[in-house]
């Protein structure tokens, strides 16, 4: 039986062919492993709700309060609906004083309807993804096509 060191005698050792190829599949891993990667990145969650133009003033937090109804197969927020009311008819001090009991009272007795605009994207983790850049319309098959909103 020969040993293993023999067949290389044999074969051949490591030579230019072995580097060649060594170097083309490394050089092609590394991109594939870049791009495998880069979604990560690119496809992260970015929470998001509905934009009211009249809100956009104030922090996300308060908007969210305001007119965001809560999801109820989740613990979070609805993503697509706000709730139907006229918010030009209150003032900024009304809208300051909103309280989680104004909210709760809305979630019991507000109608709810789908986004009327363009949606606000949580930046705290990301500040662009597919999600913000594609826009949520382009994901749910809705007509509207929404820029990126940076408030």
């Amino acid at each position: 039986m020969k040993r293993f060191d023999e067949i290389f005698d044999k074969i051949g050792h490591f030579g230019v062919y072995q580097l060649l190829a060594y170097c083309l599949i490394g050089i092609v891993s590394f991109y594939n492993g870049y791009q495998n990667i880069s979604v990560n990145f690119l496809g992260g969650h970015q929470p998001h709700w509905c934009k009211i133009e009249r809100l956009s003033k104030f922090s996300h937090e308060r908007q969210r309060l305001i007119a965001v109804p809560d999801d109820d197969t989740k613990d979070k927020w609805s993503y697509c609906q706000v709730f139907n009311l006229n918010y030009t008819s209150y003032t900024d001090d009304e809208l300051l004083r909103w309280t989680k009991e104004d909210r709760k009272y809305f979630q019991a007795n507000a109608s709810r309807i789908n986004c009327p605009n363009d949606w606000v994207f949580d930046q705290s983790q990301f500040i662009l993804t597919t999600l913000s850049k594609v826009g949520v319309s382009f994901l749910t098959g809705s007509n509207y096509h929404p820029h990126p909103s940076s408030s």
